[in-house]
């Protein structure tokens, strides 16, 4: 199994609440996603995020998508990760992070291929 581990969090420090600023009437993480999905090879998207209140707002967000998220510790985003890997059991994973809100399903195909 193919899985997307989307970092998400709150409290980033260039730009706070980026994360679900609205775009176009939709949040980043939303825009972000979507194009995750294109992908042909994904099997799965997990975000994982942080046990920051804040985040709680990332939470809720993946529960309305859809999508399983995890909350992990805040300074250690590879912890976090494998964590992620580890519950879901994935055999291969694919990060995707933040900074990346237009991320090319075809280059993700490529990658994985």
């Amino acid at each position: 199994m193919i899985t997307a581990i989307v970092q998400a969090r709150m409290a980033s420090t260039r730009l706070p609440n980026k994360t679900l600023l609205k775009i176009m009437g939709k949040p980043l993480l939303w825009h972000l996603l979507e194009r995750v999905r294109r992908s042909k090879f994904i099997d799965r998207i997990v975000i994982a995020t942080t046990f920051n209140p804040k985040d709680k707002l990332i939470l809720n967000f993946a529960k309305n998508y859809g999508v399983d998220a995890f909350q992990g510790d805040e300074n250690d985003v590879l912890d976090r990760l494998y964590r992620v890997a580890k519950k879901v059991k994935a055999d291969n994973i694919v990060r995707v992070t933040p900074d990346c809100p237009l991320i090319c399903p075809e280059v993700i195909d490529k990658v994985i291929s």
